[in-house]
């Protein structure tokens, strides 16, 4: 944790800033090791100065932030007290204040302004400091991946049986994880038969698996905070030839992506390369996201792999590879990998096959 704290240091010094303020349920646990990613997300604050850590928070979360801090010291906010005035009285002077902007709500940010503090948006320097990946934090990855993996299983042989409800399938699923390590999910799963897969965020329902169709599972396990992320599209019954074909063609364009990620490839490349595969084979239009997205802390995080992202993929990075097709009304095909960016090549992570 100490190499966390010393890149915000630096940080501080190259941006030439006193503090840097943050709400961000990832950001407040990678500095403190405060876990306020729950669901929902805790109210908890994390200042870094130059000489110390604070953890601000409210009565409600004051106790357990105190046993779960590493670092910092953890300071208990009244219900109706402003946190502009609270930072103005920890920090006793106007000064360079970096934060977080996107995990701040207008109010804050505007209560700042008016304390003269000097604002600095410093939002892409820290998702770029939490992008890479130290080695324990890979391992807590692989680790929910493996997990993640096991209820991938279950909901492949439930699929493959054809006689349980989507919400059947996301139930076991979440007993997997938890009976294998995991914490809970990383994200509500989705499981999406026949037409349903047309909708790439399509919520769990009580309609039975669609018989000789596909059904799409996009499914991770959280392990110790850090966040897997797979998806995978199974068969039941006959399915036809069209279909078998379009299925091939995803599995082509996920290899060809994995084939291109290495250190120093801009991120929006490795998605033109796998949307102009698509367009070869007429299927680019049913493309309809980017993609893939970092991996951590959040399921969600830098950098995006998608054609207006700026990032440059870095070695130490973990980002997802999950190209998917659409067809309203009938059929979604998605899969996706959870990969490791390295020198000169990427490191596929997870281990499940890409099978219909």
């Amino acid at each position: 944790m100490q190499e966390r704290i010393n890149k915000i240091f630096r940080l501080l010094e190259e941006k030439n800033l006193d503090c840097i303020f943050s709400q961000n349920p990832a950001t407040v646990q990678y500095i403190t090791g405060i876990v306020a990613n729950k669901f929902p997300p805790r109210s908890i604050y994390v200042l870094i100065t130059r000489e110390k850590i604070y953890a601000l928070t409210y009565p409600l979360e004051y106790e357990q932030s105190l046993e779960e801090s590493k670092n910092a010291e953890v300071i208990k906010l009244e219900v109706n007290e402003k946190l502009s005035e609270k930072i103005i009285d920890i920090i006793g002077k106007p000064v360079n204040l970096g934060i977080e902007s996107n995990s701040i709500s207008f109010e804050v940010i505007n209560s700042l302004m008016k304390k003269d503090l000097k604002i600095h948006d410093v939002t892409t320097e820290l998702w770029e400091i939490l992008s890479i990946k130290e080695p324990e934090e890979i391992d807590k990855i692989r680790k929910a991946i493996e997990i993640t993996e096991k209820a991938l299983k279950v909901s492949e042989e439930m699929i493959r049986e054809g006689k349980y409800t989507e919400k059947n399938i996301a139930k076991e699923c979440l007993i997997a994880i938890l009976n294998n390590g995991g914490e809970w999910f990383a994200f509500e799963p989705i499981v999406a038969t026949g037409k349903n897969g047309a909708y790439p965020h399509f919520s769990p329902t009580n309609e039975f698996i669609a018989k000789n169709s596909l059904t799409v599972v996009d499914v991770g396990a959280k392990f110790n905070g850090f966040c897997a992320d797979l998806t995978r599209t199974f068969s039941n019954g006959i399915i036809e030839e069209e279909i078998k074909r379009n299925f091939e063609i995803v599995k082509e364009a996920i290899e060809i992506a994995c084939d291109n990620i290495r250190d120093g490839c801009a991120a929006k490349d490795i998605d033109e390369i796998v949307r102009s595969y698509l367009g070869k084979k007429g299927l680019d239009k049913y493309f309809v996201h980017g993609l893939g997205h970092g991996l951590g802390l959040d399921v969600h995080e830098y950098p995006r792999l998608s054609k207006y992202s700026k990032a440059t993929l870095k070695e130490g990075m973990i980002v997802t590879v999950e190209p998917g097709i659409y067809f309203k009304g009938k059929y979604g095909i998605r899969l996706e990998q959870d990969v490791l960016v390295k020198k000169n090549k990427c490191e596929i992570l997870s281990n499940y096959p890409l099978v219909l």
